[in-house]
């Protein structure tokens, strides 16, 4: 009897070749297992992987939930790509766990090189990546696969699309446009060729607006209108270039900032809308009334259909991918948006305008500032109902904070501009933030990158951030939201730390020190972000640093 049962059992199955075919319920069920397991593990090895670099508190679930959540869908997308191959050639768990593996380690070399903030993660990123697509295959449960033929088509079909994809997303290089416009802003031979604006004057013994003068020379003759982007770092250049035409009584600085709109009208009317888009028109307002077609257009994109966060901001990402990306707050559109509407509400008779700016300002705060520090966080990310803070841990990226510290003040001037009164939860935020600015200003008058960061070599003195805070700290006395006599030891300290950070090549001006372009991220990803020379936000942040009036 017992060997006859012996006989009659069926020998359980090996690791590899599966047993009976599974019925198509089945197969469909191990695919979607093996995407759904391979996303999830993938998403946790980068949330733990930027949680190591970054540093963040123990237990940092927090942290870990708010990335692995963020991660999930790209990696969800990226599993779907890698289908057609793990089901022609997978089938068995340890076939799944290497295809798995191997997929992994492919994507963590793309999104090294498409992904600034991802490179801070080094080695871990593609070895998370790598160990989570392992660990999602030993979930797969078994199924049939093709055989002969339709083996080969879907497994050479499955490994095309995967190099189709890569191969554009190599070619697309996203981080190229920034690598190019900076090496744009670079002094060639022939600018240093040309008269110094120098004027066979010592550069210590100009004045701050007379250095200003220096740097906006030298802009305006380097960067032709009609060859300058029509983008956010440059629109930080023009307010910096506007302020200091306004101070020194200087028409060609509004000639230049004419002649730049009238050469991008076009695209600026054409292109999708979100912040980006309508950040030129900040200082370009000071010249061009509320009927102009590039003024009306981002006006109407924010009356009337702009994606909006819970709180009633803006979407910073506005109307790109047709709108359907989360709504999400950043502190950089308290300059991008927010100046724009800012010089609107200020010429009186836009109350829509006015309520937009106090709609934005008191959404900000809701979404990013700390109740604690008085320091705003970078974005506010809403996902499925539940809103994200980025970063999670207690970082703050100084130029984040620059331009909330400016638009508050701005936001104060363009309330008193129209004969309000002053707006007292808004004056607490804004003095919440500038006492903790004050507090953070280091010993050499500068600010660092994470604001409340240590000395470290990862953690440099930056130079726009700085100077969009010392602007901020002079123009608040100017419109009278600190006393006449406030912050003058701190200016004095920064305004000399800032012109240290101006080079001299042969006569020229050189801003230094100023980080690239940064998006939300975790710690690491902002203390990564390189310093570069003559970048268009920096140049424009010390221009208004040096052009406000003691």
């Amino acid at each position: 009897m017992r060997a006859a049962a012996e006989q009659g059992q069926v020998q359980a199955p090996s690791g590899e070749g599966p047993p009976a075919a599974p019925t198509p319920r089945g197969a469909a069920l191990g695919l979607l297992l093996g995407w759904a397991g391979g996303a999830s593990a993938r998403a946790l090895g980068l949330a733990a992987a930027a949680w190591v670099v970054s540093g963040a508190p123990a237990p940092g679930l927090r942290f870990l939930a708010t990335w692995s959540l963020l991660a999930w869908l790209p990696c969800a997308a990226l599993g779907l790509l890698e289908l057609p191959a793990r089901y022609a050639f997978g089938a068995g768990r340890a076939r799944e766990a290497t295809l798995g593996g191997l997929a992994g380690l492919g994507w963590g070399g793309l999104l090294w090189v498409l992904a600034s903030p991802f490179q801070s993660l080094g080695a871990l990123g593609p070895a998370a990546l790598a160990l989570g697509g392992a660990l999602g295959g030993v979930l797969v449960a078994r199924r049939a696969r093709p055989q002969g033929r339709a083996r080969a088509r879907w497994g050479g079909g499955g490994l095309a699309l995967l190099g189709l994809v890569a191969a554009a997303a190599l070619w697309a290089d996203p981080e190229g446009r920034y690598a190019q416009r900076y090496a744009e802003n670079q002094l060639r031979p022939a600018d240093l060729a040309a008269p110094s604006p120098l004027e066979g004057r010592a550069p210590e013994a100009l004045s701050d607006l007379e250095l200003a003068g220096a740097i906006a020379r030298t802009w305006l003759r380097t960067h032709p209108p009609e060859e300058l982007r029509f983008s956010w770092e440059e629109a930080v250049a023009l307010e910096g270039v506007l302020a200091w035409g306004e101070r020194a009584a200087e028409p060609r600085a509004a000639a230049y900032a004419r002649a730049w709109l009238r050469s991008h009208e076009e695209q600026a009317l054409q292109e999708p809308l979100w912040a980006d888009a309508a950040a030129p028109l900040g200082p370009l307002t000071r010249l061009v009334g509320p009927s102009h077609p590039v003024v009306a257009r981002v006006a109407s994109y924010l009356r009337e259909r702009a994606p909006r966060t819970s709180a009633g901001v803006p979407s910073h990402v506005g109307l790109l991918a047709g709108g359907l990306l989360p709504a999400q707050a950043w502190v950089d559109s308290l300059f991008m948006h927010g100046v724009f509407v800012n010089r609107l509400a200020a010429r009186r008779g836009l109350g829509w305008a006015e309520a937009e700016a106090q709609r934005l300002a008191r959404g900000m705060v809701a979404h990013l500032q700390d109740p604690e520090r008085g320091l705003f966080r970078h974005a506010h990310v809403e996902l499925c109902g539940v809103g994200l803070q980025l970063p999670v841990e207690a970082c703050f990226w100084a130029r984040g904070n620059g331009w909330a510290a400016w638009f508050l003040v701005d936001r104060w001037a363009a309330r008193r501009a129209q004969g309000l009164a002053p707006d007292p939860e808004l004056r607490r935020a804004t003095l919440a933030l500038l006492a903790a600015l004050r507090a953070a200003q280091q010993p050499s008058g500068l600010w660092r990158t994470d604001l409340l960061g240590e000395a470290e070599p990862d953690n440099p003195l930056e130079t726009s951030a700085s100077a969009l805070f010392l602007a901020a700290f002079a123009r608040a006395r100017g419109v009278g939201l600190t006393a006449p006599d406030a912050d003058a030891e701190l200016l004095a300290r920064g305004r000399r730390a800032l012109r240290g950070r101006v080079r001299w090549e042969q006569g020229h001006p050189v801003v230094t020190g100023t980080s690239t372009g940064t998006n939300p991220g975790f710690q690491a990803a902002y203390r990564g972000v390189a310093l570069d020379d003559n970048v268009g936000h920096g140049v424009g942040a010390v221009l208004l640093a040096l052009s406000q009036e003691d």
